[in-house]
This record gives C-alpha cells, structure tokens and sequence, in this order.
C-alpha cells in the first residue's frame, strides 16, 4: 500500500491493430478508456493505438479523431506488419514503467486489467492472461480448445518445458527494462511472439505471474487458425533446434481476477 500511496506507476496500454480492424476500433477504445479512467488512482495510465502495415490511412484518420475526443489515447505507426510489430515497435517506443497490450476485440474480460498491472507492480517481470489458470472461465468452440490444449501441454510445457498454462492470451503486462531486454531475441513479428518472448523470459530467470481471466471467444478475431497453427509449430520447433541455454528457470506465480 506505501508504494500505492506515494508513488503512481506510469502504464502504457498497446491495443495493436491493423487496417481490418477498423469496424472494431472506435467501440473498444471507448471501452478500454472508460477502464483505464477508473485506473487513475493507482497509475498514470495511457493507452496507445499502434497500428501496423501498409494502406493504414483510413484507420490512423479514425484513430487520430479517437486521439483528439479521449484524454489518454494517443497514436503510433509502424510500416511493418504483424501483430508482434506493433506491440513491440510500442512498447521500444514507450517510456512509460509498465508497459502492456491486449487484443482489439476485447475477448478478454477488462474485470483483470486491475489484477494483471498490480501483479508487475508489485515485483512480477511479466504478467499475463490466462484462460486455463483456476478461477478462469471461457467460452471457446471444441475445435479451438482441443488445438490450443494440444499446443500448450505437447509443444509449450513438453517440448520447450516452459511451464506456462497460456502463453496466447492477448492481454500482457511487463516492466519496460524486461521487455527492452528480450525483444531483440525475439524473432517473430506476427502470432508467435508472444510465445518466443515468455520463452526466453522462463529462461532468463525473470518472475512471470499467470492472471486468471474471463475470456469469451471473438467471431471478429483476425487468426487464420491452419495458418496461426503451422506458424506456432514452425516457431517452437526453431526454439527447440536453436539449442538456447537463457539461464535457470523463472519463479512461477498465480495472481488472482
């Protein structure tokens, strides 16, 4: 409570998107401001618009006008596309102390949010959202259970023997100077990044807290799930081969929604 009291942890919050999320973009601001409003007390909370690709002119115009009209969004740009792009190209970006994302559509309920930056607050590396962590509810079709289950138990905790439950989960958080330190190893830019970079933080020894989450399944998301699939196959299996010796494992946890 002493570090709540005097001092107000500065938080960036990426929404990445792109030109096809230009239908969602405007409602989920609205919402993700109106959360980040009633964050003000703890933190210093802003939330950035990072879009990524080419032909982005109509959706940066609507994010400008988002800019002007909610005190805290402001607009970042990236030529390069790919979801891991405009999250990291953000977050190098920032200079903010907590530094964050979560996907446009909102799958993940916002009633986290408080319990994902008070995690790394208060001594966590990284703090993320998980859809399998007890206390987690979720609304998925069988197809994509079954598959996501395959991935995380097989490839994720088998075969890279990271034990996370969820390390797909859109709504991350992290300390800047954490974040600053892996992204150049990452090698993925578009789906896998979010794996690669918990990887080497498991691997470095950095602190990783699993939040529980309320996670409803979006028929607006933008994965290609056969696509999505074999780039996640291709990226474990180059972690694998790649024979990285990071450092001891990391201390687990688990915050609480």
């Amino acid at each position: 409570m002493g570090r709540q009291a005097t001092h107000r942890d500065t938080v960036d919050v990426v929404l990445p998107v792109y030109p096809g999320n230009l239908e969602i973009l405007a409602e989920s601001v609205s919402v993700l401001h109106r959360a980040l409003l009633g964050l003000a007390e703890a933190y210093r909370p802003a939330l950035v618009i990072s879009i990524n690709g080419p032909g982005i002119e109509r959706i940066e115009s609507m994010a400008r006008r988002l800019a002007d009209a909610y005190p805290l969004v402001r607009v970042f740009t990236t030529q390069h596309a790919g979801k891991g792009w405009g999250v990291f190209s953000a977050w190098a970006a920032s200079e903010a102390e907590i530094v964050s994302y979560m996907d446009v559509d909102l799958a993940t309920d916002l009633e986290a949010l408080p319990a994902l930056l008070e995690a790394v607050r208060d001594g966590a590396d990284f703090a993320i959202g998980s859809r399998y962590r007890e206390g987690a509810r979720m609304e998925r079709t069988l197809k994509r259970l079954f598959l996501s289950k395959v991935y995380h138990r097989v490839l994720i905790n088998g075969f890279l023997g990271v034990p996370l439950t969820d390390v797909q989960c859109g709504f991350k958080a992290c300390r800047r100077p954490a974040a600053l330190a892996l992204i150049p190893k990452v090698k993925d830019r578009k789906w896998f990044f979010e794996a690669e970079m918990l990887y080497y933080a498991y691997k470095a020894g950095y602190r990783i807290e699993e939040i529980p989450v309320v996670w409803r399944e979006s028929s607006k998301s933008s994965l290609h799930l056969l696509q999505a699939s074999l780039e996640f196959f291709h990226g474990v299996m180059r972690l694998k081969l790649s024979g990285s010796r990071a450092g001891r494992g990391s201390r687990l946890g688990c915050g609480s929604a």
